[in-house]
């Protein structure tokens, strides 16, 4: 009897695991290119940024651009959230599904309107996109000397001081 308890517990908390590998609901706000509020069916807000990928800045050349994308594909549409962990501001970081097979993620990149963010992602498609959008020049890679987010953040808070 205590041994078909633990394998019962044991299963919950199995499947509870899986079950909060992912998150679906409505976005609501979008913040920026890779930053959006959704709405899940209890009425729960929850925020969300983008594993992997660092898009300008609202401040940077394509800021505005990438948070117009963002909204396109999001902004009153239902969306699956894959996961990845929880960031330092307390927002789900993760890979975000328009469909079971569109990778918003990767479409920002393809769009020329994010980087791989190599400090967190280690993936070789969101990688070989960004050099391909490269290649192609399209958005960001129009400009001469693109600053990458996270090096344009570092800028800023220097200038703050």
């Amino acid at each position: 009897m205590q041994r078909m308890f633990l394998v019962v517990l044991f299963l919950l908390f199995i499947f509870q695991g899986l079950a909060q590998r992912y998150i679906e609901g409505r976005v609501i706000r979008v913040a920026d290119g890779d930053t959006f509020t959704l709405v899940d069916l209890h009425k729960k807000k929850t925020r969300v940024r983008f594993f992997g990928i660092d898009c300008p800045e609202i401040g940077q050349e394509y800021g505005r651009a990438a948070k117009n994308y963002t909204s396109l594909h999001t902004l009153d549409k239902v969306v699956r959230v894959e996961v990845k962990n929880k960031d330092r501001y307390g927002r789900l970081v993760g890979v975000v599904w328009l469909d079971p097979s569109t990778d918003l993620n990767l479409k920002l990149i393809q769009a020329g309107l994010a980087w791989n963010y190599p400090a967190y992602s280690k993936s070789d498609t969101y990688r070989e996109a960004e050099q391909q959008a490269r290649v192609r020049k399209v958005n960001i890679w129009r400009l001469k000397s693109p600053t990458a987010p996270w090096e344009f953040r570092k800028l800023t808070k220097k200038g703050k001081r």
